[in-house]
């Protein structure tokens, strides 16, 4: 679309669904940020100049994106629980409510397989100082993922009557994390702070119930 706008006389642009998690948009803010300095660049190039930034570790790093890539977008876009829920247009409304369905597609398998790739990517020869902290943002945004959809499993009990302490102390994990990682610049916390509030807002701001006297 971008190429395709630029061939046809754009004058300007804006970039928005920036969501505040930093750490696992680097491939689609790069691919971006790279085409309005060269809309000529193929886009096989720009991913491989992102890739190639992991230094040892460009070819596990690949195969992480790859398969985050078809696990949500080849698949997940149009998965059943999508559906469901309504989301499967995607447009803003997939944006602020993936959540709602995310544990459906980053089940604790998915998840594992996932730090494993990541792991492979930490544990590649040769892997230069810079480029092993930028591993370590990926993992930063699998840990991230991982406690939300803790949270998000949490929720769904609640929903079915199940005491809110299991999503309180799930949300307090994702919370504190949250905190340990916010010097990084790595997530927008008021942001995702805004995300909590409309995916679990009727637990947010639910009231204890009265002791009867």
């Amino acid at each position: 679309m971008f190429t395709f706008a630029v061939k046809h006389n754009t004058v300007a642009g804006d970039m928005d669904s920036l969501t505040g998690q930093y750490m696992v948009h680097g491939l689609v803010n790069y691919v971006i940020a790279s085409l309005n300095h060269h809309p000529e660049k193929p886009l096989a190039q720009l991913e491989d100049e992102f890739y190639s930034s992991f230094g040892a570790a460009k070819e596990p790093v690949k195969k992480y994106f790859d398969y985050v890539t078809d696990l949500t977008i080849n698949k997940g876009i149009r998965s059943s629980a999508l559906e469901k829920e309504g989301l499967a247009e995607g447009g803003i409304g997939l944006a602020r409510r993936m959540i709602w369905v995310g544990d459906s597609l980053f089940t604790p398998e998915v998840m594992a397989q996932c730090f494993k790739l990541i792991d492979d990517a930490a544990a590649a020869p040769g892997l230069d100082p810079v480029s092993a902290r930028r591993v370590l943002m990926l993992r930063h945004g699998m840990k991230h993922l991982e406690l939300a959809m803790a949270a998000q499993v949490e929720y769904r009990k609640w929903q079915k009557g199940a005491p809110a302490a299991g999503f309180k102390a799930a949300y307090a994990k994702l919370q504190q994390f949250r905190k340990s990682i916010e010097e990084t610049g790595l997530i927008n916390i008021g942001l995702l702070q805004y995300y909590d509030n409309l995916s679990w807002r009727k637990i947010l701001q639910a009231r204890p119930a009265r002791k009867k006297q």
